[in-house]
């Protein structure tokens, strides 16, 4: 069943404005005029209208949490562009910001609307050779955007249906744009299915790998030729031509991993190492690993504590160019680190809307 947010009600605010100035003959002039205050709950935004506004029109002006940030499971850093992309689970949307944005910012522009088919958004991917981005849904479905895309725009194209493989899940995805293939991690299924990049309806894969149970998150190491899978419990690593119910290359797993509902994971050939961003409360962590790191290994370092603004990190990116990591959180906010950063270290920045309009 398709899943849907349900706003509770929208607080609307008819306002009279008594706006004073003064006249040619030195004398104040009074004008009134009547404005609309739409208080939007689940973006913690205010909306100015005039009274007399109808249909699709533009407001006046907004205030308050200016982000679009809600529940971002999918965040990707497109260095060569400069800029960063997040998924909202709950409002439905596709937000880009300046790579160096902090504070309560606009994004620099938001997919949004029904003709986008966005549903429950989780994941992400950018592939800036072809300049698209891949979005991972709720309910076995793939849509994919121009990286440009803003607005109410329907996708270029997507994958759902029977033939796929992918119906009943929600879908996290990673692109090799090397061999030009897009992997689609079902935690419904437990499967990654593969499919040609340009794939487009409900059409077969080209292979699938199963018995992938519990994956929470997906990267791809385009250098390596590997897959790595964070699951609730451990990181799993597949070599990337593999299918069937083939057995892993390795896997990370045990008390000393320090690892819990690995709800992010990115890979860092350049620096051969992998970053899990640990959503279980009592872990509520980053922790970083040699990429070929197994068994019950422990982290080179972790990053956690009250400094540190984690709070329950549901997705993860690396950027490898400016030696940064970036990590969305469930408070809706993004904080980005030093690549090496460990222990209680605060971010170097910050989006978040103003806190005082947030729901924490």
């Amino acid at each position: 069943m398709k899943r849907r947010v349900v706003l509770s009600a929208f607080l609307i605010f008819l306002v009279t404005v008594l706006i004073s100035c003064s006249g040619g003959d030195g004398k104040k002039t009074t004008h009134r005029t009547r404005e609309l205050f739409v208080a939007n709950p689940l973006t913690s935004t205010i909306t100015v209208f005039g009274a007399s506004a109808h249909g699709d029109v533009t407001p006046l002006r907004a205030f308050g949490g200016l982000t679009g940030l809600s529940l971002p499971k999918g965040v990707a850093i497109d260095t060569k562009n400069n800029e960063i992309f997040v998924v909202n689970a709950l409002n439905y949307t596709v937000t880009v910001f300046a790579r160096t944005a902090m504070g309560n910012t606009a994004p620099l522009r938001t997919i949004s609307g029904a003709l986008t088919s966005l549903n429950e958004p989780v994941s992400i991917a950018v592939d800036p050779v072809h300049d698209e981005i891949f979005v991972g849904n709720y309910g076995g479905l793939v849509t994919v955007y121009a990286r440009t895309a803003t607005g109410n725009v329907p996708p270029l194209r997507s994958i759902s249906g029977d033939a796929t493989g992918l119906m009943g899940g929600r879908i996290r995805v990673a692109v090799d744009t090397i061999h030009n293939e897009l992997l689609a991690l079902n935690d419904g299924s437990g499967t990654i299915s593969f499919f040609p990049r340009t794939a487009n309806g409900n059409v077969l894969p080209i292979r699938t790998i199963s018995g992938v149970y519990g994956g929470l998150s997906i990267a791809f190491d385009t250098l390596n030729n590997e897959i790595f899978v964070g699951t609730y419990s451990s990181v799993v690593v597949y070599a990337r031509t593999a299918s069937g119910n083939e057995a892993p290359l390795r896997t990370l797993a045990g008390d000393s991993t320090g690892l819990g509902w690995a709800a992010g994971i990115a890979v860092d050939p350049a620096n051969d190492e992998i970053y899990v961003a640990n959503n279980r409360a009592d872990q509520n962590s980053i922790t970083v690993y040699q990429r070929a790191s197994s068994g019950n290994m422990p982290p080179k370092r972790t990053l956690s504590g009250d400094l540190t603004g984690i709070t329950l990190p549901l997705s993860i990116a690396a950027d490898t160019i400016n030696n940064e990591i970036m990590i969305g959180h469930e408070n809706d906010s993004l904080t980005v680190y030093e690549r090496t950063a460990y222990g209680n270290t605060p971010p170097i920045r910050t989006i978040v809307m103003t806190p005082y309009l947030k729901n924490t």
